[in-house]
């Protein structure tokens, strides 16, 4: 936020009653141009306090979301979605698990189902990265997809304020005004050197929108994209909240690449890693 012209009449500003000094002009002008170039100060003036830090921001936003305690204990889930792209709407069904650490011991598995039958198949076992198209006699090995799937783990079973100690460093950008909405904005670098951003809304502390730069479909098509990823329809699952719509643009082209909702999500299922794995059955949609 910025402050604009300001007029200030050249004449002391009154005493309080209670014996408070007043405020002369060359004071409040001072003041003013010093908010001007320090848009945190606007915040400051209006809500008496410390500016806003990472740590107070993941605070509010941990807070939101459930806790640190209702998060930490995520450790898997299983979600069906319905994912709408080019088009056509296909059935997606997602399992992931991670015992200690999202660079060593994640498992994820994903099938996706046209109204034909499996089209899709891709995900992270003991022996690393796999995909298995329709058309194809069996999984095989796939590295293009890895990182993604990854990350997914991270963001799907971890909060923000356990990034740090697994390998992504946050900072704090500072306040940001979209679409007429202030929000909180909270970069993450991973390990890779891969940077993502957080939109975390002033009002409810969610994350309300994501960007970052990368291929849709890092498998099939290795374009890179200035993608937005847009959160809403916020739900309580086992204590923490989670987003059961999103959508996902092409901020360049301005142009709806994918819709998403969640139509099931379990954390924390029965669930055994080798149902994950690469040689087992496809996970089946509810």
């Amino acid at each position: 936020m910025s402050v604009g012209r300001l007029s200030v009449r050249p004449r002391k500003i009154r005493s309080h009653p209670s014996g408070a000094s007043s405020l002369c002009r060359r004071e409040f002008l001072a003041l003013a141009a010093a908010t001007a170039s320090r848009p945190w100060l606007d915040h400051v003036l209006c809500a008496p306090g410390p500016p806003d830090t990472l740590d107070t921001v993941l605070v509010r936003h941990t807070s939101a979301r459930g806790g640190a305690s209702a998060l930490d204990a995520v450790h898997a889930m299983t979600a069906t979605l319905a994912i709408t792209e080019g088009g056509g709407t296909v059935t997606a069904c997602y399992g992931a698990m991670c015992a200690a650490h999202p660079a060593t011991d994640a498992r994820v598995r994903i099938d996706v189902f046209a109204p034909t039958g499996r089209v899709w198949s891709e995900g992270l076992d003991a022996a690393g990265c796999w995909s298995w198209a329709e058309n194809e006699p069996g999984p095989h090995v796939a590295t293009r997809g890895e990182s993604a799937l990854r990350r997914g783990v991270l963001l799907n079973l971890y909060g923000l304020h356990r990034f740090p100690a697994l390998g992504a460093q946050l900072s704090y950008v500072g306040p940001r005004s979209v679409a007429a909405t202030s929000y909180h904005v909270i970069t993450a670098t991973f390990a890779d050197g891969f940077r993502m951003s957080f939109y975390i809304d002033s009002h409810d502390w969610m994350i309300a929108r994501r960007r970052d730069v990368r291929p849709l479909h890092p498998d099939r098509d290795m374009t890179f994209r200035p993608i937005e990823t847009k959160f809403w329809d916020y739900r309580f699952v086992t204590g923490v909240q989670t987003a059961f719509h999103e959508t996902q643009t092409d901020l360049a082209q301005g142009k709806l690449m994918q819709e998403m909702t969640v139509t099931s999500l379990v954390f924390n299922p029965v669930l055994d890693v080798g149902r994950l794995a690469r040689d087992a059955p496809p996970l089946l949609s509810s």
